[in-house]
């Protein structure tokens, strides 16, 4: 298996698009950001993504902040910063 450092970010938009972010920090909502991911061992063909704290993948972007994104299944807000290149 690759090692991995890389973070994706899957989210549904406004208007009901899936979209996937490379990201390079997020910070979950009146917490620390967090930008240093560490190593992990990944299989082959899959990627690194951000859940919720309770263990969901289901964000969406319900236009409150700019790249701030709600959790559908608790509330719970995260804030993400794409990576450039």
């Amino acid at each position: 298996m690759p090692l991995v450092r890389e973070v994706y970010f899957k989210y549904e938009d406004s208007l009901g698009h899936r979209s996937k972010i490379r990201i390079s920090g997020f910070c979950y909502s009146g917490e620390n950001e967090v930008s240093d991911f560490g190593v992990v061992d990944i299989p082959e063909g899959k990627i690194r993504v951000l859940k919720c704290k309770c263990g969901a993948n289901d964000w969406g972007d319900n236009g409150r902040f700019i790249n701030e994104y709600e959790c559908n299944c608790c509330g719970q807000f995260v804030e993400v910063y794409e990576k450039k290149s």
